[in-house]
């Protein structure tokens, strides 16, 4: 089952399977961040892409081969380094951008709105 989904997306998008692990390492990432409303956020998203690139990656080693040569293990490094590359990348700097929460926010304009009016 989870090979036909993953096939039926790769057949309606034309993307490469690495193209796709790039774009779903991404998507689960960016979608837990920003549900996610806390500034650990970044953390608890990292570890959701890790658990989803892991899952997938067993998931293709049990389905696809027993066999456990070398060259299955770097397409599977290279997966795994596909799509992590990006969440990385972005819950490091993550850290370093501005950060406003939304009761400092609201304090701010409530001050404004004081001073004006």
């Amino acid at each position: 089952m989870f090979h036909d989904l993953k096939r039926f997306i790769i057949d309606m998008t034309l993307l490469s399977r690495d193209a796709m692990h790039i774009h779903v390492g991404m998507a689960i990432f960016l979608l837990i961040w920003l549900l996610w409303r806390w500034r650990g956020a970044r953390f608890i998203a990292w570890l959701g892409a890790l658990l989803a690139a892991l899952s997938g990656e067993w998931l293709d080693h049990i389905a696809i081969t027993n066999d456990i040569t070398s060259a299955v293990w770097i397409e599977h490094w290279k997966d795994l380094f596909s799509t992590m590359l990006w969440p990385t990348i972005l819950a490091v700097f993550i850290g370093f951008l501005p950060y406003v929460s939304r009761k400092k926010k609201e304090a701010v304009e409530q001050s404004h709105n004081i001073e004006e009016g």
